[in-house]
């Protein structure tokens, strides 16, 4: 009986569809394709290893501790990138200062200072940090960073999950509250029956897939995701079974802490599993499906938690 609960009905889809048509995907094809250049400045040999940086893939959920690296467009790169080498000691100004932001070998960053100050030094032997920094810095080019460079990927990858993953939670938590604060029901339960949570975190997801398939580096074509879209329904209307069973064991003060967790955690590890099958091109993974949904429900509890204790002001 439980395994029939978990196929969704021909009105699940019907739902599901109705949600994807309102999503506007065309908005990921153009944050992918803006159009900016970095200027990378150094000998040809620093240029080189900059290249390389750009194209590495730090993503650690198979292997831990591992640099790999996936497919990029080497065009693609070259249309966004300009290699800047000093020429007898003397640095282009005006190339710099047209570049969005600079990666610099250390020999030239107070030379290339007087020109730009979006500077980030190259070193080697410590780059971790720099895409989150990048990132942070550069936010209305951080999705055709992530398309263009494969470096970028796993950092925005990581907040676009995130972010909606708290998104689904604090939705759980926000159309829970009518039943714990009965005083509240009359003015809140009508509108919010309206949109239900499978509809809501199911439309959000839709939209993260749609945001991950840009960032993998893909443009964005509904009808060659149809494997994700049926992932994610299927997935979803298990988590609806999952919650149900879940939440009658659990005492009642509990329950919309454990299902803003769960909601919180389910969107993890579709969010997980879509990008490592966006990355690497493979079927999608059960078993990174399942210790993901671990490891996040944990973490979602404490969110939740905190959340409610503060009135969702954190």
């Amino acid at each position: 009986m439980a395994r029939k609960r978990a196929i969704p009905d021909v009105n699940v889809f019907g739902k599901a569809w109705s949600e994807i048509k309102k999503i506007n995907w065309h908005e990921t094809n153009q944050l992918t394709q803006q159009n900016f250049h970095i200027g990378l400045v150094g000998s040809e040999l620093d240029i080189a290893d900059m290249l390389h940086w750009l194209q590495c893939f730090p993503y650690h959920t198979k292997n831990p501790g591992k640099i790999s690296f996936v497919p990029a467009d080497a065009t693609q790169i070259k249309e966004c990138v300009a290699r800047i080498i000093p020429e007898q000691g003397e640095l282009k100004g005006k190339m710099i200062q047209s570049c969005r932001f600079c990666i610099v070998a250390s020999r030239y960053l107070d030379d290339v200072r007087k020109y730009k100050t979006d500077v980030y030094l190259f070193d080697p032997d410590n780059f971790s940090f720099l895409p989150a920094q990048i990132l942070s810095n550069h936010q209305d080019i951080r999705f055709g960073l992530a398309y263009h460079f494969p470096v970028f990927r796993p950092k925005q990858a990581q907040r676009e999950i995130e972010n909606t993953a708290l998104q689904n939670a604090f939705w759980v938590l926000l159309a829970g509250l009518p039943q714990t604060m009965p005083n509240l029901q009359s003015t809140i339960t009508a509108p919010l029956e309206l949109l239900t949570d499978f509809t809501v975190l199911t439309a959000n997801e839709f939209k993260m897939m749609f945001g991950l398939t840009g960032i993998a580096g893909h443009q964005v074509r509904p009808l060659n995701r149809a494997p994700e879209f049926a992932f994610i329904i299927v997935m979803a209307s298990i988590a609806q079974g999952l919650a149900n069973s879940i939440l009658n064991r659990i005492p009642l003060s509990m329950r919309l802490i454990a299902k803003a967790a769960l909601a919180y955690a389910f969107t993890w590890a579709i969010g997980e599993v879509i990008f490592y099958r966006l990355t690497y091109r493979r079927r999608l993974d059960p078993a990174l499906f399942a210790n993901t949904l671990r490891q996040r429900y944990v973490f979602g509890l404490e969110v939740a938690k905190e959340w409610a204790q503060n009135g969702g002001d954190s």
